[in-house]
This record gives structure tokens, sequence and C-alpha cells, in this order.
């Protein structure tokens, strides 16, 4: 009965779409059915401010979150887009916030009422770029179909559409006082164009790659654009002549503002780094340095006393634009989350991340924990011993690091593969740790020395996954070339399968690469996940073929058993986890929630719960009382 009506409340907060701070915990807003909470808070794409600045939108893979700008508290989550949302815009009053989505689609919400008032349709393509007139009649937006379509906010109808782009739309904005709107696109052009009619009048190239961002100055005479060329643009509005293109950043340049008193312009970049300059000359006045990944957004306050910026590190940061230091710092997007494991006694959860770190987090209370910082590319697969106080993450860097969990502190890197490690995985007992890699080969370590025991070089393609049985004895790689190999761990040579050949290869079964494995928790059978979108079922002792699983419609990425050996997950690109019977390989469920692929599942070793990893940066934690047995 409670859990029925915990599944109510969860159903409830996930039909209205926008949930206000008070009800419950962020950690539990807008969740899909069958969900009880959520790691991250999704990847940042842009940052906008509220017209009286007491507000700060940030546009994510998982909606549109609100936040006091002042104290940096979670205000509200606007959910409803069935894919990342990639732009935001404030009508003049405030009181409506359309967000431009991956889905095609823009959505008008009333941040008084917390109602979606309209849906706009029509792109049929990415969402990139929304802005409304200054009196809040019309709202332009921009996608990557190439098209400039004008709505007409109070009916929710296209009124004109915009044509003479030749590449993808990246951004518009309306000049202040909304006779002039301007669009970018991605072959380095500017269209200006008559903010009422829409009727073309001029073109402004300049640029040599696309154009991401552009901001009127307060005035309308000029017009500040952003590149990803690495240079600024300063237009006059009048003329349609640059006044000033300088390089300003090391590489892309995705975001520019001006200041309210139109005398700098701040600008963001892929290089990490935030610079502001004198709007009239061109003249660098300071730099904001801090975050440790590309900005993608970076907005002056109304009153110009603060200065915001949103990056792919997770982090959104508030700047005093005089001095340069940090005011403030909220935490807790994330970018893809490529691999999960939970610690022995459950509490705790692991995930590697595409920002090239490792995030813990505390699965009772849904709270952040810590992040292992020393890669330097994605890291794409974490494990943890059998006692919980080692990690293991194996690295597109060609590495791969142990650390202490307790401490968070790096105690070995072991270099000695020569391609991305796309798999790690510990032995039962802990001593061993095996390794999979683009190299296309399996590597054995000792873990205490971080010592090579054996190299195997049998595969023929890139390993993709590794897996130990649970009592040791034997090691399954899979790869590339559609193949599974078993290894004895000790000895680094073939293992032979009583009714296969030596190197076995399953040529009437999966017909692309294998992606994951992993033994049930007996050892009696194995699970493999394939990119030919099924999951094959297999008797550990012959290899033989149990049952192939078909459902998913696109790659599936990872396949996991429960700890009682029941169920098996899985995951795929076509963003669904489905649950199966483990013997029969009946489909059970299936649960739908992430707005990207689904990368990574894992069962809690000690509660009813499946976490899954996703593209849309956040782990989901369902619920599988109904499904697994109560010890």
């Amino acid at each position: 009965m409670k859990r029925q009506i915990l599944l109510t409340i969860f159903t409830f907060f996930f039909i209205i779409s926008v949930i206000p701070l008070q009800a419950q915990d962020y950690t539990e807003w807008g969740l899909p059915n069958g969900a009880i909470g959520r790691l991250g808070k999704g990847k940042l794409y842009q940052i906008r401010y509220s017209p009286d600045g007491k507000t700060l939108a940030v546009a994510s893979s998982i909606g549109v979150w609100l936040y006091d700008s002042s104290t940096g508290a979670e205000l509200q989550l606007i959910t409803g887009h069935t894919d990342s949302i990639e732009c935001i815009a404030f009508s003049p009053d405030g009181n409506i916030l359309a967000s431009g989505s991956n889905d095609n689609t823009i959505r008008l919400w009333n941040l008084n009422s917390g109602k979606r008032v309209g849906t706009l349709i029509g792109h049929y393509d990415d969402v990139r770029g929304v802005s409304f007139s200054p009196d809040g009649k019309l709202l332009a937006s921009t996608s990557e179909d190439a098209t400039v379509f004008l709505w007409d906010v109070e009916t929710i109808k296209l009124k004109r559409r915009l044509s003479g782009h030749s590449d993808w739309g990246r951004v518009v904005a309306f000049s202040p006082d909304g006779t002039i709107l301007a669009s970018g696109n991605n072959d380095g052009t500017i269209r200006l164009w008559n903010g009422l009619t829409g009727v073309f009048l001029k073109k402004l190239p300049g640029h040599s790659r696309g154009v991401t961002s552009l901001a009127f100055s307060p005035d309308g005479k000029t017009i500040v654009s952003g590149s990803d060329d690495g240079t600024i643009g300063f237009w006059d509005t009048d003329s349609a002549q640059d006044k000033l293109i300088f390089t300003a950043h090391s590489w892309y340049v995705v975001s520019v503002a001006y200041s309210p008193d139109g005398k700098s312009v701040a600008s963001a970049s892929y290089d990490n780094e935030i610079y502001l300059w004198n709007s009239e000359t061109g003249e660098k006045i300071n730099s904001l340095s801090g975050h440790t990944h590309p900005v993608v957004s970076v907005q002056y306050s109304p009153n110009g006393t603060t200065i915001a910026s949103g990056s792919q590190d997770g982090t959104i940061r508030f700047w005093h634009p005089r001095t340069a230091r940090e005011k403030n710092i909220l935490v807790g997007h994330t970018s893809d989350v490529k691999s999960i494991a939970f610690t022995p006694d459950g509490k705790t959860l692991a995930s590697g991340n595409s920002e090239k770190t490792i995030h813990l987090w505390d699965v009772p209370t849904r709270s952040y924990k810590n992040t292992f910082i020393g890669h330097s590319e994605t890291v794409g697969s974490v494990a943890i011993n059998s006692d919980g106080s080692l990690l293991a993450s194996g690295s597109w860097d060609g590495t791969i690091r142990l650390w202490d969990i307790q401490t968070g502190q790096e105690k070995f890197t072991l270099n000695d593969h020569v391609g991305n490690v796309s798999s790690v995985t510990f032995s039962p007992d802990g001593t061993k740790i095996a390794s999979g890699s683009y190299d296309n080969s399996v590597r054995i370590w000792d873990s205490t020395t971080a010592e090579v025991i054996h190299t195997i070089n049998k595969h023929t393609d890139r390993v993709r996954a590794v897996a130990f049985s649970p009592d040791g004895s034997t090691l399954a790689s899979g790869d590339g070339d559609n193949t599974i190999l078993f290894w004895n761990p000790d000895t680094g040579l073939p293992k032979k399968m009583s009714s296969l050949n030596t190197l076995f290869k399953k040529t009437a079964t999966h017909s692309h690469q294998i992606t994951g494995i992993e033994f049930s928790p007996d050892g009696t059978a194995f699970a493999s996940s394939s990119d030919d979108r099924t999951i094959g079922l297999w008797n550990a002792k012959t290899g033989k073929n149990k049952k192939m699983l078909t459902g998913h419609n696109r790659f599936v990425l990872d396949a996991t058993y429960s700890p009682d050996g029941n169920i098996v997950a899985s995951c795929s690109w076509d963003k669904m986890i489905r649950c199966w019977n483990a013997d029969t390989g009946e489909h059970i469920s299936g649960f739908i929630g992430h707005t990207g692929y689904v990368l990574s599942v894992a069962f809690s070793p000690t509660e009813n719960i499946l976490a899954s990893g996703s593209a849309d940066g956040t782990v989901l934690l369902w619920d599988m009382s109904d499904y697994l047995s109560e010890e």
C-alpha cells in the first residue's frame, strides 16, 4: 500500500511540469514513472537571467532549472521535452519562458501558474536559438533546418518563415527597439531582418566559421558576434559594416554578452576562459578564470553587478565584473555518464563521465560526495573491488587509475595500453584487475603492485568488454569482431569451453560488436550485449546460446544481472531500459525517462534499486521492488 502511494506521488510530480522547491527535494523533481531519485542535474547548455535579475534559468539535457540568483537555491525544474533543451529565453515581463529543444519543438511556460501554455511545432530539426521581441508579442527561433521562424506568442501560431541561410541556424536576437532581428548561421554569416515583417535587410559576412552567439548593444547601434573561428566581431547595424573583428580566444567563442551600460562585452570560449572587453576599442579588460572545461554560456545580470557563466565542468559561477573575483558557485550539472558501479554496501555509486572525472554519490541521500580528477580524456569504465576500498577507472587517455575510495587519493596509474581503455573489472577476490582496450588487447594486472601479469593479444578488433566469473576462474572478453574469448586469468591462456573450440566466435548469434558481458551471480550463465540490438543469454559451462533477447531498436550498450540472478536489465541508444526474465528470456518491464542514450545499468547489491547512467548527464534510480525477491 505504501509503495502504491509513493508511486502515485512520483507519477503526480512527473505529470505536472513545474515543481516548486517547497514540494520536495530537487533530486525527486520531474521523475519519470518508476524512478525514485536522480543523481546529477544533467548537461548544461545555456544560462539566462530573468528581467528582474532574481532568477537564473539553466537550459539542460533534462529540462530547465530555475535558481535563485542570490542564494543559488533550486526553485523549479521545468520538464516536458523529450530531448535536450539547448536554448531558452524570458519574455520581457518575465512571465513566460520559451525553451527550444533537440526534439524539434519550442515550448512556452507560464512561470506564475507553472503550466505549459503552448507548443510551437514547425521546425524539423534541433532548435538552437530563441528570442522574444521587446514587446513580447513575437518569438523568433532558428534551427538546424536552416530556417528562422517568427511566432505569434498570443495565438501560438507561425507568423513568418524566413529563408535564406545556406546552413543550419545557431542563434537569433532582437534589437532593443524590436525593429531588427539578427540571425547567426553555421556558414559564418549574420542576416538582418525587419523585426516586425520578417523582410530581409542585409547580410553581414566576416566570420570564417559558424556564428555561435549574438548580442545587441543597449542602444541598438552595434551587434557583437562570437564565432567558432575564435573571433569576436562588432558590427554597425545601420551600415552593416564591421567596426572591429579580432581574434579573442584560442578556441570557439560560444557566447557573448553586452553589459547593461554598453561599455563592456563578455565572451566565453571552449578554451575554458571568460574575457571582458572594452566595447569601443576591443581592448581586453579582464579575465575570469576558474572553469576547468569549456564555458558554454555567459550573461550579465540586469543591474550589471554580476556575471554568470555556465560550463561543461558542471558548474555555474558568479563573478564580480570589476574585480574578476568569484562570488558564488553552483554545482551538480554533469556530462555524459558512461559507466556506473555500486560499492558492495550499496550506499555509494560511482559514475565515470565524459568530462574526464569520476563522481561519487551518496545513494540514500541522493547527494554528491566527491570527484576524482586525473584522467585527460573521457572515463569510459569504472569498477569497485569486493570490499569497497578501491575504485578502478579506465579512460580514453589509455590509462587505468586506481583510487582510494575513502580518501579520493590516486594510488596507481596503469599505463601499458596504447589505445582507449573501454572496460575494467576486478576479480572477485580483488587481487586482479582485467582491462580491455581499443588496442585489441586484454591485460590482467596485480591490483596491489599495479604490475601487468598477463598481456593477451588474441583479439582481431578493439576489446569493448571484460568480465570475471564469480569464482574468478574464467575471464571473458568481447570485441568489435562480434567475438567472445575465454581465458584462464592465472595463466593468461585460452580456456576451452566443453562444447566449443578454444576460441569461441558467435557467428550465428551476434552480428555486430560486443558492447558488454556479465556473468550471472551463480556463474552458470552469462549475458552479452551488442550493437546488433540484442542481448544474448548463454550457458557459461558449454557456451551454448540459451536465448537472444530482442526489443531494443538501437544499439544495446550494457546488460547486467540482478543480485538474485532472476533478472537481466539492458540499456540502449533507444533511451530505453528493459528488464527480462533471466531464465525464460520473457520481457518483464521497461523504463522510459532519460532524454539521452542510456549507456550503463547496474543493480544495487543491497536494495531493490536499478541505476541507469545516460548521455543526458544523469543517473536515475528505479524501484525494482515488484520484480526482485525479498531476502
